[in-house]
């Protein structure tokens, strides 16, 4: 079995670098030096998927702690109408690329193309503005990068190893806002930050997109695409392709 996380996100994180020095570097998957002091702590919890937490002790409590006041020195004050929300959206490529077969690989790398395609290209200024749903560790890891290079806009945690939002009024500030939801997995932990956000927002307001979810390869062999899925708590009209949300973020996609 190979490593659990997938040193090609690099290239995407950091695109200056090359493979042979990304190859030559790396030392985990701590992709964002401000968090090394926590290296031994995040590679654990990263490789072993072990308990589900709210960082209420010790060294994650600390942790927790540095990640909010990362969040807020790098977030923006204002949103646009359009929210892009994204749970999880590395889980995959942090915990378990080693799970990975030639098929759901191609579905992977296909996945990380659109969803960099989206961030990089959006219009910042009256397209979309983009909210980040994520766990501490993964945030430390990597995601944090995003919130650095104004990617993503704001970040709302979660628990370690579900999409439980860990303060659900972090959801209600999005009034008369269009949201699209994507992120990883499907059915899982994407499916548990659905159903916070219908707690605190308009049904009617609320749409999936259907190239930015994946389902888990640790369940599912053949594809991570759940376009078909009954999982999602709504029906097909439910769901938005990218091509029309790149329309309304003023996006041209590339794949």
């Amino acid at each position: 079995m190979g490593l659990h996380y997938d040193l090609r996100i690099e290239h995407y994180l950091k695109p200056g670098i090359s493979m042979a020095d990304r190859q030559a570097s790396h030392k985990g998957p701590i992709f964002n030096p401000r968090f090394e002091a926590w290296r031994e702590h995040i590679t654990g919890v990263l490789a072993n998927d072990g308990r589900n937490s709210r960082y209420e002790q010790g060294e994650e409590a600390e942790l927790y702690a540095k990640c909010k006041e990362h969040v807020r020195e790098h977030s923006k004050k204002y949103l646009l109408a359009n929210l892009v929300l994204l749970t999880h959206p590395l889980y995959l490529h942090l915990r378990h690329a080693h799970h990975l077969n030639q098929d759901t690989r191609r579905d992977a790398d296909q996945y990380l193309d659109r969803l960099f395609s989206l961030l990089r290209r959006r219009d910042t200024r009256a397209g979309a503005s983009v909210v980040l749903i994520d766990s501490v560790q993964q945030y430390a890891a990597a995601t944090s990068l995003l919130l650095e290079q104004g990617l993503v806009d704001l970040v709302i945690f979660t628990e370690s190893r579900s999409g439980q939002v860990l303060d659900l009024k972090d959801l209600s500030g999005f009034p008369g806002r269009k949201l699209y939801i994507g992120g990883a997995y499907a059915g899982l932990c994407l499916k548990t930050t659905i159903e916070n956000i219908l707690l605190e927002n308009r049904d009617e307001d609320v749409r999936t997109i259907r190239e930015l979810c994946l389902f888990s390869p640790v369940i599912h062999q053949d594809t991570l695409r759940p376009e078909l899925t009954p999982s999602i708590p709504w029906d097909e009209k439910r769901e938005l392709s990218l091509g029309s949300l790149a329309e309304k973020a003023g996006i041209e996609m590339r794949c």
